[in-house]
């Protein structure tokens, strides 16, 4: 099944207009550098099954995400990490 973010929150009970700008939005890392996504610290898609992941970051849940299925979100989240390490910038960690 392939849900998008607005029916996996409307699933948990919540009004998904009510958390946006809320940072439920997690972005989990293995050591090897595999990412993965989640909401509300519940991991919902990763690149590598057979890995562990810690989250890493939380982030505002948008406006825009809530179209995207768990797989989509991880895909641009990949890429955004893929195009800032090609640059030499190392993303933040932690919930700042």
């Amino acid at each position: 099944m392939h849900n998008n973010l607005y029916q996996i929150i409307s699933r948990k009970g919540r009004p998904p207009e009510d958390m946006l700008g809320k940072k439920i939005v997690t972005i989990y890392k293995s050591v090897e550098g595999c990412l993965g996504v989640g909401l509300f610290r519940s991991i919902l898609a990763v690149q590598d099954d057979k890995k562990i992941y810690m989250p890493v970051k939380t982030l505002q849940l948008e406006f825009e995400f809530l179209s995207l299925t768990p797989s989509a979100l991880l895909s641009s989240v990949a890429f955004l990490y893929w195009m800032a390490k090609e640059k030499g910038i190392i993303l933040p960690e932690g919930d700042d």
